[in-house]
């Protein structure tokens, strides 16, 4: 029988970083499959260069060799003599914990009769050690990679865990596999789990209205058909939102414009569109919704956001997957821009908007139901108004 499991779809450690505070919660768990890459997803979240990862303020950030947190690492040792050819990783000669404070080292894992058994002794010695330290330490942020069956085996060093859930923030990588503690560490409330086998769902029901239907008064022409490096300039948006239907994490789409020429350019490529004669804001808005089939959320995003990366955009898709209760709209340093991403749930109040208004409308009636998701850069928020800050965001391209 073939697998019905999709593939995942992996987000970049700047953009999961920038989710997990937005989520307000205080501990972040990456979880998953052996092979499923969460160690690998840790190496980058603690390579980001910008410290304020570790702290409350916004990010923009770039790679630089991993820092070290106080903590443990767990690692398997494996046979140097393995077969190479063989079809299946040969069981490890043991498991060992490193204190990430001390660097002192000790084997908390064994074979017995063919699978790993615990070494309590190395959890009650080197093991409390480390997490003693990391508890002591001046740190915010404390990191556990990784935590699984062994771990659960041992209840002082369990309880020792739970200890600087309390009294740390906690980053820490756990091994998928349904035991009491591990399942407690998750369901705590205070806790944003990431799975890295499906971070990103590819069945949320999410369609995409792409608003197109501005008259570019200040720019003096159909802007959105202007050249952005020898390409329309709509064509970024029009790529994006084919990358993530592609990837299934958008299941519909609907360019609406007033422009024949823009709704010409949408045929050539078939891309569903609506061409209407309509003069507000409002109608937009309510004519993309009228347009999608039933969704579980809708993105709302302009044509004239060149550098906007298909990563934020699923940095927002990804916070919407996680609690479907909120209205997810990006942002940059807490500055508020576009695209945002409305739950169903205020689809109604899209549709019926007050005349000239827009989603910000609905955002400012509920404040208290909006999170702001940070993008990587400041120029993915701007658009292009004018002739000039369209060469403003070609010079500002070269750096992306």
């Amino acid at each position: 029988m073939n697998s019905t499991k999709q593939p995942a779809m992996r987000l970049d450690a700047n953009s999961l970083m920038n989710i997990f505070r937005s989520s307000g919660k205080r501990h972040l768990i990456l979880t998953g499959e052996r092979g499923s890459g969460k160690t690998t997803a840790l190496k980058e979240l603690l390579s980001l260069s910008d410290p304020s990862f570790f702290t409350n303020t916004a990010s923009s950030v770039t790679a630089s060799p991993a820092r070290v947190l106080p903590g443990f690492t767990t690692y398997a040792v494996r046979p140097e003599a393995a077969a190479l050819d063989r079809p299946f990783r040969p069981v490890p000669s043991c498991i060992r914990l490193r204190d990430n404070t001390t660097g002192q080292e000790t084997v908390i894992g064994i074979p017995r009769n063919h699978r790993m058994g615990p070494v309590p002794e190395g959890f009650l010695t080197i093991g409390m050690e480390a997490l003693s330290h990391a508890l002591h330490a001046p740190d915010d942020f404390v990191c556990l990679d990784e935590i699984g069956f062994l771990e659960e085996s041992c209840p002082r060093f369990c309880a020792a865990i739970e200890e600087l859930f309390e009294k740390k923030r906690v980053l820490a990588v756990l091994r998928a596999q349904p035991l009491p503690f591990l399942e407690k560490l998750k369901n705590r409330p205070d806790v944003f789990v990431v799975s890295c086998n499906y971070p990103i769902p590819s069945s949320a029901g999410i369609g995409a209205v792409l608003m197109a239907s501005g008259e570019s008064r200040r720019f003096g022409t159909n802007k959105l058909l202007s050249d952005f490096h020898c390409r329309p300039l709509i064509q970024y948006a029009l790529d994006a939102i084919a990358d993530l239907k592609k990837n299934g994490l958008l299941c519909a789409s609907v360019t609406v414009t007033r422009s024949p020429d823009t709704a010409a350019l949408c045929s050539t490529q078939h891309v569903p569109c609506v061409l209407h004669t309509e003069p507000l804001l409002s109608d937009t808005v309510r004519i993309g919704l009228d347009a999608l089939p039933a969704l579980s959320a809708c993105l709302f995003l302009t044509g004239d956001q060149p550098l906007l990366t298909v990563q934020s955009i699923k940095a927002l898709i990804f916070a919407f997957c996680k609690d479907q209760r909120f209205i997810y709209r990006l942002s940059y340093r807490g500055k508020p821009g576009s695209p945002v991403l409305f739950p169903a749930a205020f689809f109604q109040e899209l549709s019926q908007l007050p005349p000239g208004t827009g989603g910000s409308a609905v955002m400012q009636r509920h404040p208290d139901r909006v999170r702001h998701v940070e993008c990587a850069h400041p120029g993915e928020l701007l658009d292009a108004d004018t002739p000039e800050a369209l060469d403003q965001l070609k010079t500002l391209a070269s750096f992306f």
